[in-house]
């Protein structure tokens, strides 16, 4: 099967050349090992996960602070759905509640030189991360920490990409843009990102998904589509070195950061 995201256009080569991201760090080595969605292997990704995998207990017992912070964002009595619809909530507002509530994100990191990139997502909560690579590990730690099974999902235009994340909950897999705080779900039915691409496949896109108006949830960013399985268990397997900007970034962000 098809992994990473190099060949689809000249600017998304440009874009992966320059990756933040240092080599072989968690971020950069979950998306080149991305396995691109196609109808030929459509099946096999969304099957029902083999929840051994995970190792919640493993996981649970070594990250405490981590599990602390999704048992306290939820209540236990709720189900997986609604569960699923806090911590999307809690994620996408990271940066306005950290690194302090009166002075948040922008404030902290008054440039792209006062930021740093990727650590562990203990790190990336204390951060105020609004990065979505970053936010996406973090909901899928959250998530695993109240035991739903959860992946990266990335998303690709010919231009430019995102990274969300899908659960497994109601016996399939819904998609969670946790930077953004949307849930794909639409009365009542939930949707997966193999849906979302079909949808925009077969022209119903906008008439299911046009109330949502965030950038990335335009149909061209479900073009291209790839999965990676992140095991919070697994931790010990990553680099979670941390990294600072580079000259490509420190250009393309200057603007946005106002300096």
């Amino acid at each position: 099967m098809k992994t990473g995201f190099y060949g689809i256009s000249d600017t998304l080569d440009t874009m992966m050349e320059n990756r933040i991201y240092g080599k072989n760090t968690v971020d950069a080595v979950l998306q080149d090992n991305a396995v691109i969605l196609e109808e030929s292997n459509a099946s096999f990704l969304y099957r029902k996960p083999d929840v051994a995998q995970y190792r919640f207990e493993k996981y649970i017992t070594q990250r405490k602070i981590l599990s602390f912070i999704a048992h306290s964002i939820v209540h236990e009595e709720w189900d997986e759905k609604e569960k699923i619809h806090k911590l999307a909530a809690f994620t996408s507002q990271m940066e306005v509640q950290f690194p302090m509530a009166h002075e948040a994100n922008e404030k902290a990191y008054p440039s792209p030189d006062h930021f740093f990139w990727s650590g562990s997502e203990e790190m990336l909560i204390a951060k105020g991360t609004d990065w979505c690579a970053e936010v996406a590990r973090v909901f899928c730690a959250l998530a695993q920490a109240l035991k739903i099974p959860t992946r990266i999902v990335y998303t690709f235009s010919n231009t430019d990409g995102h990274i969300l994340n899908e659960s497994f909950v109601e016996g399939q897999w819904l998609l969670v843009d946790s930077t953004s705080n949307i849930v794909y779900c639409q009365e009542g039915r939930s949707y997966s990102a193999l849906d979302v691409a079909r949808c925009r496949e077969e022209g119903k896109f906008g008439s299911v998904f046009g109330q949502y108006e965030a950038y990335y949830c335009a149909p061209e960013f479900f073009t291209n589509i790839g999965i990676a399985e992140y095991v919070l268990a697994d931790a010990e397997k990553y680099s979670y070195r941390i990294g600072f900007c580079n000259e490509y970034y420190r250009e393309a962000l200057k603007e946005v950061w106002n300096c």
